[in-house]
């Protein structure tokens, strides 16, 4: 950690200096999820906040590909705000901000010599993100959901009141339970209960 001043007053300019810009109004934002787009822009203020007062030399951020237009320019403006570069890497499907530094710019051009999700790939980057070494996860790349990506609004509304086969879900309540649950997805619920789905007759079933 260095003597950098606190980013009170950048992050004040940030918030002012967002409200005019073209994309965070709504037509530009995938899906016109707002609510996400603001989530992922304060994520990366945060971030790049941390890099500019030296906790670590860098961030990453990996959107999903329909998002991925629309976070290089949050991040170009981002990063411009904050004094940090900008690395574009379509390969890896990722967007980093990082200090102008000579070491940064060298770690960032090995990995790219480096296999990817090896011991070594992993340790880089945790080093550029400030990660402890004692702290790398060299299975981090084994995790369940890795390499997903984020549902998007409109599909967790759907999830919550339909099954996967986009019927309605058929939910009941045990006694006592504070969640419904699908009977014929097996899906949990907080929606009131309602056995809106038509039951098959006995002929359908045949």
């Amino acid at each position: 950690m260095h003597n950098a001043p606190t980013c009170d007053k950048l992050c004040s300019l940030f918030e002012a200096q967002c409200q005019t810009r073209a994309f965070l109004q709504p037509d530009a934002i995938p899906h016109g999820e707002v609510r996400l787009a603001d989530r992922a822009i304060g994520y990366m203020r945060g971030q790049a906040e941390k890099v500019s007062l030296g906790a670590c030399r860098a961030f990453m951020i990996r959107p999903a590909p329909e998002w991925f237009a629309w976070a290089a320019q949050a991040m170009e403006f981002t990063c411009t705000h904050y004094d940090l570069r900008l690395l574009t890497n379509e390969t890896w499907g990722e967007l980093w901000g990082y200090t102008d530094n000579s070491l940064v710019w060298g770690t960032l051009d090995t990995l790219d010599t480096v296999p990817q999700n090896s011991l070594l790939w992993h340790q880089l980057r945790a080093a550029l993100c400030g990660i402890p070494s004692g702290q790398v996860d060299p299975d981090y790349h084994q995790r369940e959901g890795h390499g997903g990506r984020c549902e998007s609004a409109v599909e967790k509304k759907s999830a919550a009141t339909h099954c996967p086969d986009g019927m309605p879900h058929l939910l009941t309540r045990k006694h006592g339970a504070s969640n419904a649950y699908c009977t014929m997805c097996g899906a949990f619920s907080t929606v009131t209960p309602s056995r809106s789905r038509k039951e098959p007759s006995h002929a359908e079933k045949c």
